[in-house]
This record gives structure tokens, C-alpha cells and sequence, in this order.
């Protein structure tokens, strides 16, 4: 004789199961004639264009798209004679989807100077979405800037600022004029927006390189933020003899040329939401521009909080000593 609780909770328990795959089968959608896939999870959401490019065209951050289309995230290199990027490959990308993971390979760009190849894959969970590269250059170049990957977004009011990951500030409403640029060695960057309320938080890992990030205003008024993995600290451009120039204006080679050796390299590129105002948010202010002071008070913590933390590693080093 059948049970009928034993029946309901079968019932119950495929209902269940078939909604979680449900959920996860939406996590990564293709339209395979217009080479497209949308990877998402609740907060971020991005679309992955590789008919004969690899970039990413569209990010949306709790539903409001932050890049400007016609360059999006992408990789470049340039050296002194030619400029590298992925959005000219020389031959066809090839997408595979298992689980919540797209991979592209066969990404292949350059001329008969350089070829640089690249595996690029997308990691999604409810959290954050990874984007994972690995990198070979068939060759040692100088490299004149690079941008590992670029992200090009739509305005310069898109974010009011950065906050990096030693507790220091970009502070976009001081890039008062076109092709003001900056850089800092971080590997860390949280962008926010007080009035959407939204924020974007950007991690790197390169194992054994270093990192450093570019924020630029373009020409057209545009938000450039690139960032750069070097076998060795990054050194600025301009300042003979001190080489400590990071804000420079009327262009955005910020960073001096830097050797790049044949072979490969792996890094990752974490994206996670946050919401701004309940994060950083302290409350409302009468008499004052509430955004700037809250910005440089949350300066002021995050330095006090990376110094907090520089002081506790140093005696936990020496008491291990």
C-alpha cells in the first residue's frame, strides 16, 4: 500500500531538486548564433562577446550596466611599435559550459612579433563570479603599458571613487580634466556610488607577480581602470631619479616600460556586490557635503584598519622568529 506522506515528500524533494537545477541552469545562458553567454548570479551580470573577439560587453551591478559597449573588459598589451588586444583575435574563440563555469579558449592574438594566447574562465556562485586567465607570450617584449584585462566604464561619474586595498583613495571627482590618470600598486579596489547605493568590489591574485591599477578619465569622459601584473613592482614614469609621480595629467602612461618574459602565467579576478550605504554609510549630515566627509572618513578607518593589520603581522613575525 502506498504512503501518502512518503509520497508527498518524494513530491516535495523533486519539486526542490528540480528548482535548484532550474536556478543553476540560469547561471550561464548562450545564444550560440550571436556568440553570447550571459553569466550571472543575483548582483553581477555579465555577457561574454567572443564572435572573433573575446571581451566582456556588458556588466551590470545590481542591475545597472556599468561599461561602455564598445570596448568592455578586454586585454592589451602594447609595446613601442604595435598594441595587442583581444578584441582582434586571429583565430575563432571556442566556449564550453560545465556546471556554473564557462571557459574560452583558443583566444590567440598578435602578428608575426608577438602571439599572446589566452584561456579565459568564468566562475559563478551566489556570491561573486571569478574570472580566471591564463596568459602565453610566445616571446620576451618591453611592454609599454598593458591593461590585464581593461575595464572600460560608461562614464566618469559611473563611480564616485575607489577605495584600495592599503586603505587608500581614488577619488573620482577630482579627475577634473580628460586624460587624467592614476595609479597605485594594489590589489584591491572597491567602487561605489553613493546615490545608486551600489558598489563593485574588485580582487587580484597573480601568484608571484605583482599587481598594480590605472584609473583614467578618457577622452570621451569615459572611466578607464586597467589593471597590470609585472614579474616586478611597477615604477612610475615621470619624476627622473625619484620615479614617484602616480596622478599625471593630459595622458595615462603612468607607469614606466617593464619586461614581460615568454611563457605563462595564471591570475585571478574576483567581482563581488556590495551595497554601499550599508556598508559605509554613517548617517546623514546637516550644513556640509555629506558624500566627500563620509569618503574621507572612510579613508581614515580603512588606513587605520591595513596599518592595524601591518603592526599585527610584524609581532606575530617576530614573536615566531
Amino acid at each position: 500500500m502506498i504512503n501518502p506522506k512518503r509520497c508527498y515528500f518524494l513530491f516535495v524533494s523533486v519539486l526542490i531538486l528540480g528548482c535548484i537545477s532550474n536556478s543553476l541552469g540560469q547561471n550561464i545562458q548562450i545564444d550560440a548564433n550571436s556568440k553570447q553567454a550571459i553569466i550571472s548570479n543575483q548582483k553581477i551580470k555579465i555577457t561574454l562577446d567572443y564572435k572573433d573577439k573575446a571581451r566582456v560587453s556588458l556588466l551590470a551591478v545590481n542591475g545597472e550596466q556599468v561599461l561602455e559597449d564598445d570596448s568592455g573588459i578586454y586585454s592589451m598589451i602594447k609595446t613601442k611599435d604595435a598594441t595587442y588586444t583581444s578584441l582582434h583575435l586571429s583565430t575563432a574563440p571556442v566556449l564550453n559550459i560545465s556546471g556554473n563555469t564557462a571557459t574560452l579558449t583558443r583566444i590567440s592574438y598578435g602578428d608575426n612579433e608577438l602571439t599572446v594566447k589566452e584561456t579565459w574562465k568564468f566562475t559563478v556562485t551566489s556570491k561573486d563570479l571569478r574570472f580566471d586567465i591564463e596568459r602565453t607570450l610566445s616571446k620576451n617584449i618591453t611592454a609599454d603599458q598593458v591593461a590585464l584585462p581593461a575595464f572600460m566604464f560608461s562614464k566618469i561619474s559611473t563611480w564616485e571613487g575607489a577605495y584600495q586595498g592599503y586603505g587608500g583613495l581614488a577619488w573620482f571627482y577630482l579627475f577634473n580634466k580628460k586624460l587624467d590618470t592614476y595609479g597605485v600598486h594594489t590589489d584591491f579596489s572597491q567602487f561605489w556610488n553613493s546615490k545608486t547605493g551600489n558598489g563593485l568590489e574588485i580582487r587580484v591574485d597573480a601568484p608571484g607577480r605583482e599587481v598594480a591599477m590605472t584609473y583614467s578619465r578618457t577622452a570621451q569622459d569615459a572611466l578607464s581602470y586597467r589593471i597590470a601584473v609585472s614579474p616586478e613592482e611597477m615604477i612610475p614614469r615621470f619624476d627622473s631619479g625619484t620615479h614617484r609621480r602616480r596622478y599625471v595629467r593630459d595622458r595615462t602612461d603612468v607607469w614606466a616600460p617593464f619586461e614581460m618574459k615568454a611563457g605563462s602565467s595564471k591570475q585571478s579576478i574576483n567581482l563581488a556586490y556590495f551595497d554601499f550605504n550599508k556598508k559605509f554609510g554613517r548617517g546623514k549630515f546637516t550644513g556640509i557635503n555629506q558624500d566627500q566627509v563620509s569618503a574621507v572618513l572612510d579613508r581614515r578607518d580603512r588606513q587605520e584598519t591595513f596599518w592595524r593589520q601591518q603592526l599585527a603581522h610584524t609581532i606575530w613575525a617576530d614573536l615566531s622568529a
